[in-house]
């Protein structure tokens, strides 16, 4: 609006002046015209508004147990098999945890194959059967009882009373002796067992061990 009124006041003046002033005036009006033109039409932008950086992710807390499991490392197979075996494994030559959970493991599998054994996953020995029958310990305490009672029933004036008499109390004493070598039998039976598959476990031992110590670890 502003830029109509000013052209129209110049063009005014114009048409009252002599050619000489209205080329003038003409000329000035042009400059006055594109200059106004040009100040309208260069006005600087607004500024745009920054955007904002967007909020970090909240860590929910099923989350947070999940990323400290993966970050966790796994533990190691030997570490259980040492314990059960009772051993301790010095890295002598300064073996990273990393190395020396390997030569385990290399170790494990090279004294399964050498032994025959798997102290992880081993079956233990059942103990033999004992037979549970009659032995014939009654009847011969029964007979030796049956002896001494005669012998006590003659000076009594009874032999036939006392040998009853003592026949029962030998049949007693047999059997209870029966019993008593039987759980002596089973006894025997549970430590041969055991002592089977302690053999087992050091015949595994005995190879890891060589197979760590030439790799240049301290077992004991």
């Amino acid at each position: 609006m502003q830029t109509n009124l000013a052209s129209n006041s110049i063009i005014h003046h114009i048409m009252k002046g002599n050619t000489m002033n209205r080329q003038c005036v003409f000329m000035v009006a042009l400059i006055v015209v594109a200059g106004v033109a040009y100040s309208q039409g260069t006005q600087p932008a607004a500024p745009t508004p920054a955007t904002q950086p967007a909020a970090p992710a909240q860590t929910t807390g099923a989350a947070a147990p999940a990323q400290a499991s993966q970050a966790a490392a796994p533990a190691s197979v030997t570490a259980s098999l040492n314990k059960t075996l009772g051993v301790f494994v010095f890295p002598a030559k300064d073996q990273k945890p990393e190395q020396q959970s390997a030569d385990e493991q290399a170790c494990y599998s090279w004294a399964v194959q050498q032994s025959g054994v798997d102290p992880l996953n081993m079956t233990a020995t059942k103990p033999d059967t004992v037979a549970k029958g009659p032995d014939g310990s009654a009847v011969k305490g029964a007979a030796k009882g049956a002896v001494a009672g005669v012998a006590i029933g003659a000076i009594a004036g009874d032999a036939g009373k006392g040998a009853a008499i003592g026949a029962a109390a030998g049949g007693m004493a047999g059997a209870s002796g029966g019993k008593k070598k039987q759980k002596q039998a089973e006894d025997k039976a549970k430590k041969d067992a055991a002592a089977a598959d302690q053999a087992k476990i050091d015949s595994f031992k005995k190879a890891y061990s060589a197979c760590l110590d030439g790799k240049g670890y301290s077992v004991k």
